[in-house]
């Protein structure tokens, strides 16, 4: 997959149990994880996470859990794990997502 350098943002097609949402989904090479805001995924079942995360401004983010969801871009269908959030409105995609799936 080859992201174009101007793309910050990648509109992305979201499938949660019947739902499917077109989402901006924020591409962010800085942060390690992706991440869900909560309620794009309330209702599903969660895995624990110990994982800690701080935002940019120094304040702790909290984590849910993590959840598997499968999301298209393009035509192309991927399945990503995401640390799910209750302090974030939007979705990321960090350094995991761009490393796996070979994003230059």
């Amino acid at each position: 997959m080859r992201l174009r350098k101007s793309k910050t943002y990648l509109c992305v097609s979201l499938t949660t149990g019947k739902k499917n949402r077109r989402l901006n989904c924020l591409v962010d090479n800085g942060c390690f994880f992706n991440l869900v805001s909560y309620r794009y995924v309330t209702g599903l079942r969660l895995s624990p996470s110990s994982e800690q995360l701080v935002a940019m401004n120094g304040s702790n983010v909290r984590i849910l859990g993590s959840v598997k969801l499968p999301f298209t871009v393009d035509d192309q269908n991927l399945v990503v794990d995401f640390l799910v959030a209750d302090d974030i409105t939007w979705l990321v995609l960090g350094f995991s997502f761009l490393s796996a799936y070979g994003c230059r």
